[in-house]
């Protein structure tokens, strides 16, 4: 199955800690982007000639509720190039490329005991998505 891409546009950046940032993505293209709660979005940075390298994934944040706005928490990592980008090159209104979604890190259909999450840092990413499921 062939690949799609799509193009989101930073919506708003929210500093949330000195180096945790939420961006709000949009996809004008779509009226909704389907998604399941603990998917993550792959966005193809300019940050190497290997397309490998290029290619950075954060999980959406937020809850799927059918509008065509993603949500990420994303911290920059010391040696992480595709962190450093987004912090120091994105401003709100930039275009960025991403395919996806893509993950199985999901809660069943059938939830009949307790749950506990467990994490650190920005791993809240795709429990937070699913407790505001």
């Amino acid at each position: 199955m062939p690949v799609t891409w799509y193009e989101g546009i930073v919506k708003k950046i929210t500093q949330v800690a000195p180096e945790v940032r939420e961006f709000h993505l949009e996809i004008p293209a779509l009226s909704t982007f389907d998604f399941k709660a603990g998917q993550f979005i792959t966005f193809d940075l300019p940050i190497g000639e290997k397309r490998l390298l290029r290619w950075r994934s954060y999980s959406i944040a937020n809850p799927p509720n059918g509008s065509n706005i993603l949500e990420l928490c994303i911290v920059r990592s010391e040696d992480g190039p595709g962190s450093h980008y987004l912090f120091d090159e994105i401003k709100e209104g930039a275009v960025l490329k991403f395919k996806g979604p893509d993950g199985g890190f999901l809660l069943p259909e059938i939830i009949d005991k307790d749950l506990v999450f467990i994490c650190t840092g920005t791993g809240i990413a795709p429990f937070r998505s699913m407790i505001l499921d």
